[in-house]
């Protein structure tokens, strides 16, 4: 084959100027394209991040504010139900009993009847005794239409126990910090407790404690009603943040007293976690 005298030299095109410079000009394109979409994605993610925060912020207030108004309207239910003559009646035999005792014997009569309630089982003659009294049925009609109480009990200016709608722990209160805080060294006051977990019921419970009055205005002994967290934020449980956010509620010390997913007994978040640092910021 004879040798190409032709004076243009034949080259491919990945070789010419302007093959190179389209391919510099398509690499820049693509590597703008490629910030301007991460860009876009970080700032739509960061804008989605704040319209939920926002909106969670608005929920919580809402739901703060619809909390207080609930547990108002709730405690001036327990302060109707403590005028009722049931209950009146109820605790004025208990105080007549306790009264007509020494001191000494009350607090051995106390001492003993509180260990031995402790050991009883729910079907025990002495706690039978007191469920089926008539201030406890009296009370039990009240937990069985509204589906939030868990329990209510009744005890006497001594802190005994009167009437229940269940077994409670213990039989004698006067011990406990609620009891003490409502009686108010025999003025009385209507207290809203923080969150507890409640050992009979096994769930956790918004305490409320109410002083029972005679027609004198004398406090002659406190009504407790605990208002079970889960049922009462049930609500809570429909709402959704994005396609996976959910709803929880924590106390100061990151234990998870709602959650829409069921978890039995107590659980808290680690307190080192990033999750509880955030919560807790």
């Amino acid at each position: 084959m004879g040798k190409n005298n032709s004076p243009f030299v034949s080259r491919r095109p990945f070789d010419s100027l302007r093959y190179k410079f389209s391919r510099i000009t398509v690499s820049i394109t693509l590597v703008v394209l490629f910030f301007a979409i991460s860009i876009s994605y970080l700032w739509g993610h960061r804008l989605l991040s704040s319209v939920i925060l926002s909106n969670s912020q608005s929920i919580t207030e809402i739901l703060s504010f619809s909390l207080v108004q609930g547990l108002k309207e709730k405690c001036i239910d327990f302060q109707a139900y403590a005028k009722d003559v049931r209950i009146l009646r109820a605790i004025q035999a208990a105080n007549a009993f306790t009264q007509a005792m020494s001191i000494s014997m009350r607090e051995q009569y106390i001492l003993d009847i509180d260990q031995q309630w402790i050991s009883s089982s729910a079907d025990s003659s002495l706690v039978q005794e007191y469920l089926l009294r008539d201030a406890s049925e009296y009370l039990r009609y009240f937990t069985s239409k509204d589906d939030v109480l868990s329990e209510i009990f009744l005890t006497d200016q001594f802190g005994c126990l009167v009437a229940t709608t269940d077994k409670t722990t213990d039989f004698y209160q006067a011990d406990e910090t609620w009891w003490k805080d409502s009686y108010n060294g025999g003025a009385g006051r209507v207290v809203i407790g923080d969150v507890e977990w409640n050992d009979a019921s096994q769930e956790w419970v918004i305490p409320v404690s109410v002083p029972v009055r005679d027609k004198s205005n004398a406090v002659i002994g406190i009504l407790k009603a605990s208002i079970a967290v889960d049922r009462y934020f049930i609500s809570l449980s429909q709402m959704r943040f994005g396609e996976s956010g959910h709803v929880l509620i924590l106390n100061d010390k990151g234990q998870v007293v709602f959650y829409e997913k069921s978890l039995s007994g107590q659980y808290q978040i680690p307190e080192g976690s990033e999750f509880f640092k955030s919560v807790s910021a």
